[in-house]
């Protein structure tokens, strides 16, 4: 064969195999997110067991995108109105986060009623899951490129197989426990019963006598529910039952009256005492000055008592004192007998001094030359 023959073969092979190559890169490869694009979302989440880079990312089963990035992120905790929560100082409390970046194919739109799990398998291989948590809105709010959302956590099933079990043999040892407690109790129930065997036979016995005695009174109970004269007297009770319902309506409703007027009344008292308690510091201090006036009064009123009781003293030998008393009475003889005489010197001075004012003239001219005067 010639050599430039099988060159020539050689070349086609190796082209039809690059060619392949690109097609299988471009089918498989990160070729379709090139050519179609993608919007780049930030996950957060509280843990992300085996989220590495190049993790898949999946919706309904379906390979929509890869993590690129996963770092450790301070984000501000929020609250169920999605605020976020504040410290005693006014800061805002951070948490740490495990913030996954993710880029989804262009023509794979994401919403905001879809939610991202972390799914791990048996094996380990963990993959992020978008699923619709509830009925399809009417209106779909996208997610859009650089916004970040909030992930969940699905509970490995090998963890929750751990926890089962730990939970089924607590439950076994509390069936045991309960059943062993079950068999003493009736070990002690057999006991009872034999040791109360004459007991438990008198109890019966007495119990028949019972029923015997409630089946008597059933008898007495239907022959005078059988009674006309009775029956007559519950038709009366009953025809006399809605005048009874309507007096206690009445009053219950003038009990009501009366717990408003009561409550007014609480009310009336409460504006009262409102404007007491507003000025109690002031009547307590008005009311303690009082208080010492008081006491400063009484002492007083003590001294004076003990001053009156004290026979050596003024108002002792004024009580105690009959000479005394005599003397005080004399003098005040003498000054009304003193006061009786001096009368018509006074009435005298007022006459002159009333004609002092009428004709003070004259009174002058008689005392420069003398004359018979004014009478």
């Amino acid at each position: 064969m010639d050599e430039r023959v099988m060159q020539f073969r050689v070349g086609v092979l190796v082209f039809a195999t690059l060619v392949i190559a690109g097609v299988l890169a471009v089918m498989f490869g990160e070729m379709p997110s090139i050519v179609r694009g993608t919007y780049t979302i930030y996950i957060d989440f509280s843990e992300a067991p085996g989220v590495t880079v190049d993790t898949p990312i999946r919706k309904s089963g379906i390979r929509i995108g890869r993590v690129t990035n996963v770092k450790f992120e301070m984000v501000p905790r929020l609250d169920d109105k999605g605020k976020p929560v504040l410290d005693d100082r006014g800061n805002r409390v951070l948490d740490e986060k495990v913030r996954v970046t993710a880029k989804i194919d262009g023509q794979r739109q994401l919403y905001h009623d879809e939610k991202c799990w972390v799914t791990v398998t048996l094996l380990g291989d963990s993959s992020l899951q978008f699923v619709r948590t509830g009925p399809v809105p009417e209106k779909r709010m996208p997610i859009k490129d650089g916004e970040i959302i909030q992930g969940a956590v699905q509970i490995e099933p090998v963890q929750a197989m751990a926890d089962l079990r730990g939970g089924v043999a607590e439950a076994i040892a509390s069936v045991t426990t309960t059943s062993k407690q079950i068999g003493d109790a009736a070990s002690k129930l057999r006991e009872v019963v034999a040791k109360n065997e004459q007991n438990i036979d008198t109890f019966l016995k007495q119990s028949s006598a019972t029923l015997s005695n409630i089946e008597k009174i059933s008898a007495h109970v239907s022959q005078l529910v059988e009674d006309p004269k009775w029956q007559a007297q519950f038709k009366d009770t009953a025809a006399r039952l809605p005048q009874i319902v309507q007096d206690v309506q009445t009053t219950v409703n003038k009990l009501n009256n009366t717990l408003d007027t009561v409550d007014r009344n609480l009310k009336n008292v409460e504006g009262f005492t409102q404007p007491l308690g507003e000025r109690g510091r002031s009547l307590v201090v008005r009311l303690d000055e009082t208080a010492q006036k008081l006491d400063a009064l009484v002492e007083e009123l003590m001294l004076f008592s003990q001053a009156l009781n004290d026979q050596r003293g003024t108002l002792g030998q004024l009580v105690y004192n009959p000479e005394l008393y005599q003397r005080l009475n004399r003098a005040a003889r003498n000054v009304e007998d003193l006061t009786r005489q001096l009368r018509p010197i006074v009435d005298d001075a007022r006459v002159l001094s009333d004609k002092v004012s009428r004709h003070p003239g004259v009174i002058v001219r008689d005392a420069i030359r003398p004359g018979p005067g004014i009478k």
